[in-house]
């Protein structure tokens, strides 16, 4: 039994799930008190119990991102997953604060953030509480292909899609809004918009309207 645990452990070193390195007082090292998604990296078990084993595993947890931007910008996509109405802002924030052990300062940043988009939306009524929503389900389509628009918002036979957007604009967003409302008018509703929303500039898109520019809502 020893010698498949022992084989098994070594599978898993080979495989990178996990690195060694020395103990003292059979206890691990503590570091990284407070880690956040806002300051990516490696945190280590704090005072793991090892027993008489002498070696720690160490847990790699590191996060890298290409800008701060892009970091921040998938925390409010995140947390705007847990809000249907605007008065799921604090709950929302207190959610991500839990998952991503934030500092009360980052989280404060977090709740202004969502505000800023709570305003920005509000001539929609898409947080008022006149929709069912769902939020980031998943979806198959008649080809078979998995689907997860980020908000879906029903009301009678009628739909609002909205597709949060982190990055720079691309073609293949407004494509991939195509395919979110072509599912749902498979599914027997009237898609009547189909929004992309970058959060970093605040620009809103209506892909259903093909006009161009009389689709963009103002920033």
């Amino acid at each position: 039994l020893i010698a498949a645990v022992v084989q098994d452990m070594n599978m898993l070193q080979e495989e990178n799930f996990y690195s060694t390195g020395s103990i003292a007082e059979h206890h691990a090292e503590k570091v990284a008190e407070t880690y956040s998604l806002f300051r990516p990296e490696q945190r280590a078990l704090t005072f793991y119990p090892v027993n008489n084993w002498q070696d720690k595993m160490q847990l790699k947890t590191e996060v890298n991102f290409k800008s701060k931007e892009i970091e921040a910008g998938l925390i409010i996509h995140e947390a705007l997953a847990f809000i249907s109405t605007e008065s799921d802002v604090e709950t929302a924030s207190v959610k991500i604060k839990n998952i991503y052990n934030l500092l009360t300062a980052e989280t404060d940043i977090l709740k202004k953030e969502l505000m800023q988009i709570m305003d920005r939306c509000r001539p929609l009524q898409w947080f008022t509480g006149n929709y069912t929503v769902f939020s980031e389900r998943d979806f198959v389509n008649g080809d078979g292909k998995l689907l997860r628009p980020d908000r879906i918002m029903l009301k009678d036979k009628t739909a609002i899609i909205v597709d949060y957007k982190t990055g720079e604009e691309a073609p293949s967003h407004i494509k991939q809004a195509d395919e979110y409302a072509g599912l749902l008018n498979e599914s027997g509703y009237q898609v009547v918009e189909c929004w992309l929303f970058y959060t970093s500039s605040g620009k809103m898109l209506n892909t259903m309207n093909k006009s161009g520019r009389q689709g963009v809502l103002p920033i």
